[in-house]
């Protein structure tokens, strides 16, 4: 018996169906887990979701994947927060680890504060995950994408052809290299972020399609996912050479209005000065690694190579006409 060659609305389907799935149960989860790792991979699912309904939005009636992406996006939003501040915690407990007792004031103080704002950040969580605005949406997602197969609308034959795929990777690659000329300027704070944010797309769209390829994308997303981790840790940084700044204005104005003098402020500071010094420091050094990565990149023609291997994408026919009986 010959079985119908899939379409590109199926795999869609199929893709997207087990990553709600999964980000139902962890939301769940998160209600009762302590595990930080438990959010994050949460909220690993909902970018995840986020970039496959992007993907897939001609494979479905006009609108309906941009108001799912639009609920997942409140989801984002919320657990990324949260996520941030784990981070940081952690990044403190680390240096709290590592530094001698000068610093250790300063460095506790930070990670009190810190610790406070995510208490009051779960409640939040919490009370929003018992809420209609979380769990409506999502159901109502499943049963949408329940309803196409049951319809059987995947069997009708206006689903956009694989060449979609070919080209939505062209598009990715094109808005990653966009900012090629931002690259080199270490003062280009939110390009780098945005680039980022650019290359986990494309790194995202070549692991949804990544079945379709015979494994020619693995290569590229091995490759993909180094370049975001060095630029990941370059944000990190920034996000703390934004940050601790500020918050030494605020404590210092925390310590007077408590104390009616400032005093005590400067053992707190000297920790907080040693740890943005130290973050100024790693912040270069990955900015480098991240330079002569890029400059790799570029001489290996990785881009143009990427873009042919996708080409491959554009005439997947699936098993069509195979005799199965």
């Amino acid at each position: 018996m010959k079985e119908r060659a899939p379409t590109l609305r199926s795999f869609a389907v199929a893709a997207l169906v087990p990553l709600l799935e999964k980000l139902s149960l962890q939301l769940e989860d998160l209600r009762t887990e302590e595990d930080i790792e438990c959010l994050h991979k949460a909220r690993v699912s909902t970018r995840r979701l986020r970039a496959s309904l992007s993907l897939f939005a001609p494979c479905f009636p006009s609108g309906e994947a941009k108001r799912w992406k639009k609920a997942v996006t409140r989801i984002t939003a919320l657990l990324g927060e949260a996520r941030d501040l784990d981070v940081q915690m952690e990044s403190v407990e680390e240096e709290l680890r590592a530094t001698g007792d000068r610093e250790r004031p300063g460095l506790a103080r930070l990670l009190l504060r810190l610790s406070r704002r995510r208490e009051k950040l779960q409640r939040r969580i919490c009370a929003a995950l018992d809420g209609r605005d979380i769990r409506e949406p999502l159901d109502e997602m499943l049963d949408g994408l329940r309803e196409a197969v049951r319809k059987d609308i995947l069997e009708r034959d206006d689903s956009p052809s694989f060449a979609l795929c070919a080209d939505e990777i062209r598009a990715h690659v094109a808005d990653v290299l966009s900012f090629d000329g931002f690259v080199r300027n270490p003062a280009s704070i939110k390009e780098l972020h945005d680039l980022r944010k650019a290359v986990k797309r494309l790194r995202y769209a070549l692991e949804i399609f990544e079945p379709l390829s015979a494994g020619l994308l693995r290569p590229f997303i091995e490759r993909l996912k180094a370049l975001q981790d060095l630029l990941g840790e370059i944000h990190d940084c920034d996000v703390w050479l934004d940050f601790l700044p500020r918050f030494l204005e605020e404590e210092a104005a925390r310590t007077l209005k408590y104390y009616g003098h400032v005093r005590v402020f400067p053992p707190l500071k000297t920790g907080i000065l040693a740890f943005m010094e130290k973050k100024r420091t790693l912040r270069g050094e990955d900015f480098g690694c991240f330079l002569d990565e890029w400059g790799r990149l570029g001489k290996e023609a990785f881009w143009d190579n990427l873009n042919t291997a996708a080409e491959t994408l554009r005439a997947y026919r699936g098993e069509e006409g195979a005799d199965h009986s």
